[in-house]
């Protein structure tokens, strides 16, 4: 090999290093510093989610109890602080995510809002619910910890809810089986 060959296959050895060290260094990065899953949301929306949490913590309550004008009143209130929670406050993937669930969230709860059997209701509660515990694994607990517990009675135990107390109050069969379920795990 020449000595001129091996010049300019130093000089492009050199090129390549350079730019594998710039694309290193100061390339694109795809992580938005506001959007790691296990950060907590910012104080504005973390106010606004625990209000969210507890209009969905009274209103597994009301389930207990077993009465569907009760569950639609509840419902609707916790419509009501869902629209009030909007992304104003998220940046990138946080964004994103929260607005998923929460369209759906809004969907379910003014489908319950909606209907006056609280059976149909607590079928709305149940994907509710699912929605809603995607948001608490993500965002976390606003307090102590949160409870998520299933039902192994309602439709071959897919059935899950949170709570704020480790305490069982089925809200899926309410009076007729109160303390039917299991706590799965805590969200701290």
């Amino acid at each position: 090999m020449s000595h001129h060959n091996r010049l300019r296959n130093a000089f492009i050895l050199s090129l390549q290093l350079a730019a594998l060290s710039f694309l290193v260094g100061c390339g694109r990065n795809d992580i938005d510093p506001d959007t790691s899953p296990d950060q907590s949301p910012p104080t504005d929306f973390s106010d606004k989610y625990a209000a969210v949490l507890e209009g969905y913590f009274a209103l597994s309550e009301v389930f207990t109890q077993s009465d569907a004008e009760a569950a639609a009143q509840s419902a609707s209130a916790l419509a009501n602080l869902l629209e009030d929670a909007g992304t104003d406050d998220l940046r990138g993937e946080t964004a994103r995510f929260w607005e998923n669930r929460r369209t759906a969230l809004l969907d379910r709860a003014r489908n319950i809002a909606e209907r006056d059997d609280v059976e149909d209701q607590r079928y709305q509660f149940e994907h509710l619910s699912s929605s809603m515990i995607q948001v608490a694994e993500r965002f976390r607990s606003p307090g102590p910890v949160i409870y998520v517990q299933r039902c192994p009675m309602v439709r071959g135990g897919s059935a899950d809810w949170l709570s704020p107390d480790p305490g069982i109050r089925n809200p899926y069969h309410g009076d007729r089986m109160m303390n039917c379920g299991t706590t799965l795990s805590e969200i701290h």
